[in-house]
This record gives C-alpha cells, structure tokens and sequence, in this order.
C-alpha cells in the first residue's frame, strides 16, 4: 500500500481541528487505500480495529470525506471504512520499515556532501 500524500494533508488538517487526544486516538492510527480498477475513484480509510473504525465512522466520517473532496477536488471520491486485515497491516509495517532505511540512506548521503 503506498503513501498517498493528500492523506497526509487530510490527517494534518484534522490534526489542526481537534484537541491532541481526540487526534492521537482517533484520527493518528488511520490509514488510506485506493481502491483500484473501481470507478469512480474509490479509497478506504482503515482503522485498526471495529472499535475505532465505529466511532470514526459516526462521529468524523463526513468531516473526512468532505475534506478528501476537498484536497483532491474531486467531486466524485467515493471513500469507505473498513478495519485493515493483517496481511495489509504487515504491508504498511514493511513500507514504513523501508521508508525509513530509504530515509536514512538518503539522509547519510545528503551529510556526506
């Protein structure tokens, strides 16, 4: 699953809109996924357990959505929650893990010059 960035913008202006408890519990543990081949364009934002994709869904759902709109002006952004299955916990676990190797091999080399 790969990073897509205007996630990363949705989630730091949520972060600006909500006190630091309600975003670290809630809205810090998210993840997006597109959904591919499916149109119109399709993402869901999975949460770690029923838990927290239940009280994301009711209480910060349409806030979500109408910003992924919003970043992507995309008027037609069809946007779901799931929890993310194991297998896709173990990917986004692996990408990190490999961000952050690339990250330092990027950093070493910018130190180096």
């Amino acid at each position: 699953m790969a990073d897509i960035l205007f996630w990363n913008e949705c989630k730091k202006t949520l972060e600006r809109d909500l006190a630091v408890e309600e975003y670290s519990t809630w809205i810090a543990p998210l993840k997006l996924k597109e959904n591919v081949g499916i149109t119109p364009i399709s993402y869901s934002v999975l949460a770690p357990n029923n838990f927290i994709l239940d009280w994301v869904e009711e209480n910060y759902g349409d806030s979500i959505k109408e910003r992924l709109v919003a970043i992507t002006s995309q008027s037609n952004l069809n946007v779901n929650f799931e929890v993310i299955h194991e297998g896709e916990r173990d990917l986004v676990v692996n990408r990190k893990l490999k961000n952050i190797e690339n990250g330092q091999k990027v950093l070493a080399r910018t130190r180096s010059r």
